[in-house]
């Protein structure tokens, strides 16, 4: 068994509304070892950012409903405060409307001149997962960080519904005087 075996995969997501476009971005992240989770329209990407927590979008500037940098804006707002934020890797056809200073402000870390070669894509995956893993787990001698507050009271919550039918199931079993 491998030892990182247990770590959940990171997760890449690709908002772009070009079917073809998207396939062809989605096909070079699955080179590498993430999940990849899709979206076709801005409120689709946003829904999804919030649900599964990517750690890196690729995001076509032109979205039906609304351009990239106005649903960064939104995952930006709606995003934890006590999570991470994703980077962002900007992708179009139209990089003129993406300015340098715009792009900084926003901390996007790439812009992809559509179209854009599978090894880029999955290079600067590869390379922002990495750096990302590396801040996750920190140093080796760190302690293993405390769980919020609302785990502990599900997890206390069940442990005290459970507690009375462990205690019925243990009395009722034939226990064998342990040997010296």
């Amino acid at each position: 068994m491998d030892i990182n075996s247990h770590r959940i995969m990171p997760c890449v997501m690709v908002v772009d509304d070009h079917g073809l476009s998207r396939y062809h971005t989605v096909q070079a992240l699955r080179q590498i070892d993430c999940r990849v989770e899709q979206a076709a329209s801005g409120e689709e990407g946003l829904r999804g950012a919030l649900l599964f927590r990517p750690e890196l979008i690729f995001l076509d500037f032109h979205l039906p409903d609304m351009n990239g940098f106005s649903l960064l804006r939104k995952i930006r707002q709606a995003w934890p405060d006590r999570i991470s934020k994703p980077k962002i890797a900007i992708l179009s056809g139209d990089t003129i409307a993406c300015s340098p200073g715009k792009m900084h402000a926003l901390h996007v870390v790439a812009l992809l001149a559509k179209p854009v070669e599978a090894e880029a894509i999955s290079n600067l995956a590869r390379r922002h997962l990495q750096q990302m893993s590396a801040v996750r787990e920190g140093p080796a001698n760190s302690a293993p960080e405390a769980p919020p507050d609302y785990l502990l009271k599900i997890f206390f919550d069940d442990l005290e519904q459970q507690l009375p039918s462990l205690d019925l199931h243990l009395s009722n079993l034939a226990w064998k005087p342990a040997k010296d």
